[in-house]
């Protein structure tokens, strides 16, 4: 037995257990990219002095050797090390820049933070691919566990880390996995036992024109759905986009990967620890410093 009920833009369908069909799209609350910005840029922060050790100033020397690694451990005369500078004074904020911050929390938007866990099935039986999502609720008490199926390849959204929605900003953490239904059948007949797949609710075929998902496990609410609603409907805006995306972070990961297969670093490369007993603590150091300048500052 099968009862279908249209309501709000979403179709409910009651069979031996409830599956919940959510087609993609809001009318009124439609899902918007966040614009990529440039990372601000941090100040460079000056390298090391690098320690310049003379045989001379070497006081004892041992060496711990490895089947992979050779370790050499010393003990060399104090070094006279500069100290760190001291962070300036921070310079007062203007009205001009207290005004702006107000504005900025004046606009600011609620955030949401959504972790979904995914599983991307492969059935190369009859050529589809569907994506088991798990996620808890949020505030609430107990927690309640929720599961859906869609057909998006999820693959192709691990890059969106946020967008936003009905005036709320969303971010998104994905944990995503492969499961092949070919090779895990293979795998248990090599064990003696049979692979039973999934069962998967009925999805549209075309992902692109009908991004649809269905709950599984769970009766989430508005809030709980949002996040799920907004990647839908912005994979039906920009699945191009995404897919074309998604394809070129795959080509980089497997540039590097080949990369550092050619060449891999040395896991055990060989060591120089040395050390010393400082004439005066860090803290004496940093008093003098400060004593220094204060008999500076009054001699002006």
């Amino acid at each position: 037995m099968k009862i279908s009920l249209l309501q709000n833009s979403r179709l409910y369908a009651l069979a031996f257990f409830v599956v919940n069909l959510f087609p993609a799209t809001y009318a009124d609350e439609t899902a918007t990219l966040i614009p990529e910005q440039a990372a601000p840029s941090a100040p460079a922060v000056p390298a090391a002095p690098k320690l310049e050790i003379t045989p001379d100033e070497i006081i004892s020397s041992r060496t711990v050797v490895r089947p992979d690694q050779t370790i050499t451990i010393q003990e060399v005369v104090p070094q006279d090390i500069p100290l760190p500078h001291a962070a300036p004074t921070p310079e007062p904020v203007t009205p001009e820049q207290q005004a702006a911050r107000a504005a900025r929390i004046a606009h600011r938007t609620e955030h949401r933070m959504t972790m979904l866990s995914c599983t991307v099935h492969h059935d190369e039986a009859n050529g589809t691919t569907r994506t088991h999502i798990r996620w808890t609720s949020q505030g609430k008490t107990p927690t309640e566990f929720y599961e859906a199926w869609s057909n998006v390849n999820f693959h192709h959204l691990t890059h969106l880390h946020a967008f936003n929605k009905a005036n709320i900003t969303h971010n998104v953490m994905f944990g995503i996995g492969d499961q092949s239904n070919s090779q895990a059948a293979t795998r248990a007949a090599q064990a003696g036992k049979t692979y039973t797949p999934p069962s998967i609710p009925e999805l549209p075929t075309d992902s692109t024109t009908q991004p649809t998902y269905a709950i599984t496990q769970g009766n989430p609410d508005e809030t709980d759905l949002a996040a799920l609603d907004g990647l839908h409907e912005l994979y039906q805006q920009h699945h191009a986009a995404f897919i074309a995306k998604s394809a070129s972070l795959k080509e980089e990961n497997a540039r590097r990967a080949a990369a550092l297969a050619a060449n891999p670093p040395d896991p055990t490369p060989n060591l120089i620890i040395r050390y010393w007993t400082p004439e005066k603590t860090m803290a004496e150091k940093l008093q003098e410093q400060q004593e220094a300048q204060t008999q500076q500052g009054g001699g002006q």
